[in-house]
C-alpha cells in the first residue's frame, strides 16, 4: 500500500544534517590521563622539543587536572594568595603601604626591606604543606620580585610603594598567574624533565618554552580584561585565572 515506504523510506540522509553528522555523533573525546601527559612530556624532553609542542603539553596537563574550572576550584591556596596579593595592591592604592601592612598584622618599624618582604610573603601565602601551598608561595614570590625591584630602583626606600604605578602592580599580578599555571603544570611533570633530558641546557629551553606559552596567554587575557587592581579583586582574579586556563586548554 505504500505505507511500508513511510517506515522504511528511502535511505537518503536528511539534507538538513551535515554530511559528517554520523561521524560527529560517534566521536567522543577521551579523557586525558596523567600517564598520557607524562608520556608526551618524556618525548618532548628527550627529542629536544621536536616531538610535540609546549602548547600541547600545557593543554594536556590542564585537561589531566580536570579542566580549567576544576583546576581553579582545587587551587584554594593559590587563589587565596592571588586574592591576597591583589588586596594588598588595592590597599596600598587606597590607604598607603604602611597602613596596609598594619592591617595585615605586619610589624615594619625597625625592620629591613628584606624582612618586610619576607613577612609580606608569609602573610599572602602562609603555608607550605601541600603541593598547592608550595605553588602558591612560589607564585607569590615571583610576583613580589617585581615590587622588590621597584623598591631597589628607588634606593630601597620602602615608602616609595605608595607611588608605585599600577602598571607595576599589574605586572606583578601577571607574574603570579603565569607562575601559578606553570608551577601547577610542572609539579607533576618535573620528574620527566630530570629523567629524560639529554642535557641541562636543552631541558631549560623546554621549560622556558612551556612558561613562555603560558605567559603569552596571561599577557593577552589580562590586558583584554583590564587591571585587576581596579576591580573587585576576589571575583576578578578567579574569573581571569579560569579564562587563561580555558584558553590554554583550547576550549575558548
Amino acid at each position: 500500500m505504500g505505507t511500508s515506504s513511510i517506515f522504511r523510506g528511502n535511505n537518503d540522509r536528511n539534507p538538513l544534517l551535515p554530511s559528517d553528522y554520523e561521524e560527529q555523533t560517534q566521536i567522543v573525546e577521551q579523557p586525558v590521563t596523567w600517564k598520557t601527559v607524562k608520556t608526551d612530556m618524556s618525548k618532548y624532553i628527550s627529542s629536544g622539543g621536536s616531538h610535540g609542542s609546549a602548547g600541547h603539553i600545557v593543554r594536556q596537563a590542564i585537561k589531566a587536572n580536570g579542566g580549567a574550572h576544576r583546576m581553579v576550584s582545587s587551587s584554594s591556596s593559590s587563589m587565596r594568595a592571588a586574592r591576597g596579593l591583589g588586596g594588598f595592591f588595592a590597599g596600598v592604592r587606597s590607604n598607603g603601604v604602611y597602613t596596609t601592612l598594619q592591617q595585615l598584622g605586619i610589624q615594619y618599624a625597625g625592620k629591613s626591606v628584606n624582612d618586610i618582604f619576607s613577612h609580606l610573603i608569609n602573610a599572602i601565602s602562609p603555608d607550605a604543606k601541600t603541593k598547592d601551598d608550595i605553588v602558591a608561595r612560589q607564585a607569590s614570590q615571583a610576583a613580589l620580585i617585581n615590587v622588590y625591584e621597584y623598591v631597589a630602583d628607588n634606593n630601597m626606600d620602602f615608602s616609595c610603594i605608595d607611588n608605585m604605578p599600577v602598571e607595576v602592580m599589574d605586572k606583578a599580578m601577571k607574574s603570579f598567574l603565569t607562575e601559578y599555571i606553570w608551577a601547577t603544570v610542572m609539579k607533576d611533570l618535573e620528574c620527566r624533565v630530570e629523567q629524560y633530558m639529554s642535557d641541562v641546557t636543552s631541558a631549560c629551553e623546554r621549560e622556558k618554552e612551556l612558561k613562555d606559552t603560558i605567559e603569552a596567554v596571561v599577557d593577552i587575557e589580562y590586558d583584554n580584561h583590564g587591571s585587576l587592581i581596579q576591580d573587585d579583586v576576589n571575583e576578578a582574579v578567579l574569573a581571569l585565572t579560569e579564562r587563561c586556563l580555558s584558553v590554554l586548554e583550547g576550549i575558548v
